[in-house]
């Protein structure tokens, strides 16, 4: 069974070297929690970390993927009724392993994993327009915590590109976080950007600062590949100049095209990160077995 496990690696010399830390959010083997009587795994991927200062002490917040794996050969989740996002909020990366998490889903959510949340409500779409959560990424700015998820549309089990968007949601994080009043902020991105873009859909976004502060957003292009359990593969990763994070604008030149600060190219390239602060640059996954992260030297 392909599960995965998110782990944690820091580095105190500005990104030259990392070293590992812990292991952040495990697969757990379990019973699935909807009753088929399956005994699968509990997988978590696709982390996102942010941070917010206030009044001399920093609270880190970390959203992941978690979903039950069916115990078959491969990558065989439970897609539409086990797939949520989760955001914890602690005093240090490592602490969020144990930290209580909110949880956040669509309709088609099984109730079994009491979301507290589901998300397509509160965008106001229907389900077949946001049936599945994908690829999380947490942004902060002034007091409040940016949450900018892919909101996945199909038809029948076929991915819908024409329909799917980058959506941003947003709170002012206090108390436990399954309390925190969630509040739709508005679309970044949809089908209209990766036809801009060259491709067919647009993925795996994450939202930073660039060197001269101001936000970007790094999305990865995408082609569809039907042999792939997931249904498609990377291009190479965009930054994107960000007029505004809330309502969500992207920057436009004169000539009404989106800004763009810089590209990596190849495929497959799963996601891209950034920090300013980092001599990495961006940094980009890339490869099918063995994965490799990969510092560009870009520094958008």
């Amino acid at each position: 069974m392909a599960a995965v496990s998110t782990h944690l690696a820091r580095s105190d010399d500005g990104g030259v070297t990392f070293s590992y830390a812990s292991e952040l959010w495990r697969a757990i083997p379990t019973a699935d929690p909807e009753g088929s009587g399956a005994n699968g795994i509990s997988s978590s991927e696709t982390a996102s970390l942010a941070a917010i200062a206030s009044g001399g002490s920093v609270a880190w917040y970390g959203a992941h993927l978690r979903y039950f794996l069916e115990p078959e050969t491969g990558y065989h989740p439970k897609f539409a009724t086990s797939w949520t996002v989760r955001i914890g909020a602690a005093a240090s990366p490592a602490q969020l392993a144990t930290a209580s998490e909110a949880v956040l889903g669509v309709s088609g959510t099984a109730a079994v994993y009491r979301p507290d949340v589901r998300l397509d409500q509160l965008a106001g779409v229907p389900l077949a327009r946001c049936a599945m959560l994908n690829n999380p990424t947490l942004f902060a700015k002034d007091g409040t915590l940016y949450l900018i998820v892919e909101c996945l549309a199909f038809v029948g089990t076929t991915l819908d590109f024409a329909q799917s968007t980058i959506q941003v949601f947003a709170t002012v994080p206090g108390g436990p976080p399954s309390t925190w009043r969630w509040r739709h902020a508005g679309v970044l991105a949809d089908h209209g950007l990766a036809r801009e873009l060259g491709d067919e859909t647009i993925q795996q976004p994450d939202v930073s600062l660039a060197a001269d502060g101001r936000p970007i957003v790094i999305v990865t292009p995408a082609h569809a590949d039907a042999a792939l359990a997931i249904g498609d593969v990377g291009d190479g990763c965009v930054a994107l100049e960000l007029l505004s994070i809330d309502p969500p604008a992207l920057a436009r030149d004169c000539s009404g095209l989106v800004v763009v600060r810089a590209r990596i190219g190849g495929s497959p390239v799963g996601a891209c990160t950034h920090d300013p602060r980092s001599a990495t640059g961006i940094v980009a996954t890339a490869g099918g077995g063995p994965w490799m992260i990969r510092a560009s030297g870009a520094r958008p």
